[in-house]
């Protein structure tokens, strides 16, 4: 079984950095410049839970690779990305458990046009892409897993334990969509605090931001 992380930037890179400094077997998929840094360098997650220099497989195209019964797909691409990626992926991959660890709340469905077997993946960890092959875990490490549209089976429970023998808070969802859909309310705070030119800890401190995204909230449920 291997891991293929579909889109290797900042999310991408700390899950599949993770994952196999924990010895499962990681195959990234990323731009040509993060590519080239890492298979010359290795790749660098600094952070949180200390400093890492991990040397795995790492490739500029999917069609690079050849794919194997029982591998898992992980996309981590933007959303903008996902349909595309889909295309290349279908043609090569069908039949392969496929995860969505995305923001947005579009990309499972987009997915379940080509794959029969789709999760949803919910990244509750912060990390930013500082350049090719360097990487910075700023906060947390929580992922939620739950088949798409609903359910919890067999390997999402699996998928659970690997990730929590990796380093991450991992919890199943029975509805992951609404889990999903929910970030995705919470987000819309980010375009709030770039009109005010306030931190989200800032936004988060004072009582005035918290009621005004609330009731922005309200306003957007009536819709």
């Amino acid at each position: 079984m291997r891991i293929i992380v579909y889109g290797a930037g900042a999310v991408g890179c700390v899950i599949g950095g993770y994952l196999h400094n924990a010895g499962y077997s990681v195959i990234l998929v990323g731009s040509k410049a993060n590519v080239e840094i890492i298979s010359k360098n290795g790749l660098q997650i600094n952070g949180i839970k200390g400093e890492f220099n991990i040397r795995l497989p790492v490739v500029d195209t999917i069609e690079a690779i050849d794919f194997k019964k029982g591998d898992i797909i992980f996309l981590t691409m933007k959303t903008f990305d996902t349909k595309a990626a889909l295309e290349k992926i279908s043609k090569k991959a069908y039949g392969l458990n496929t995860v969505c660890f995305q923001n947005a709340v579009r990309n499972e469905a987009l997915a379940a046009e080509k794959f029969d077997s789709v999760y949803g993946g919910i990244v509750f960890f912060g990390a930013k892409y500082l350049e090719p092959g360097i990487i910075i875990h700023t906060a947390e490490d929580n992922l939620g897993i739950g088949r798409y549209p609903d359910g919890v089976d067999e390997f999402v429970n699996d998928l659970c334990e690997m990730l929590t023998a990796a380093g991450f808070t991992a919890t199943p969802y029975p509805n992951i969509m609404a889990v999903k859909w929910s970030k995705l309310f919470r987000n819309l705070s980010n375009a709030l605090f770039g009109i005010t030119g306030m931190s989200i800890l800032e936004g988060l401190k004072y009582e005035a931001p918290r009621m005004m995204m609330a009731n922005i909230l309200k306003t957007i449920l009536r819709l």
